[in-house]
Parts: C-alpha cells; structure tokens; sequence
C-alpha cells in the first residue's frame, strides 16, 4: 500500500510539472525539462491524430508512453528521463484511463 501510494505521488508530482509547463507559469520548469512550452506544444501537434486540436484538449490527455510508475519500479525519478518529449504523446482520454499504468518494451 505504502508502494503503491508514493507511485501516486511521484505521478502527480510528473503531472504537475507539464501542467506547469503548459501553462507556462515558470522558467525552473523548462530548465527542469529541458524544453519550453512551444517546445511541448509542437511535439504534441506533430502527434495529433484526426479531431484532435486545442479546443478539445480534455477529450484528449498528454499521456506517458513510458508510464510513470514503470520509471519509480526501475529506480528513475529524474523528471527530465520521466517526462522527456519522446516520452509523451497526446492520447484519447477514454485509451488513456483504459492504458493507466500498462506498458509493453
């Protein structure tokens, strides 16, 4: 339970850092990332499929492909690795929740 409650944390924590990056509130973050937000904004259009757009951002979610949880099994925290560009992706909100923390190499 402890375990599974730190995975939690260290996933709100990933997920406040892009929040942060996409709302473009602070500069630590994009030193923190290595990216600015036109940087994450470019690479997630580059990605969009057929519908999505800004105007339905929520239908759609920024999702690790890598997932988070995966990362704290293998001992990584370093949120540069965690949420690097080739780690994310925009994903529809409905495969995003059915794909929580599920990953293939």
């Amino acid at each position: 339970r402890e375990r599974v409650t730190m995975n939690r944390k260290l996933r709100d924590v990933m997920s406040r850092f892009i929040r942060r990056c996409i709302e473009n509130k602070t500069d630590h973050t994009y030193v923190l990332l290595g990216y600015t937000p036109d940087d994450l904004r470019k690479h997630l259009e580059s990605k969009f499929i057929e519908k999505m757009s800004w105007s339905n951002y929520g239908k759609w979610h920024v999702d690790h492909i890598k997932p988070i949880v995966q990362f704290a099994k293998e001992g990584v925290t370093d949120p540069k690795i965690i949420n690097a560009l080739s780690n994310l992706q925009p994903l529809w909100a409905k495969d995003n929740l059915k794909k929580s923390s599920k990953w293939q190499s």
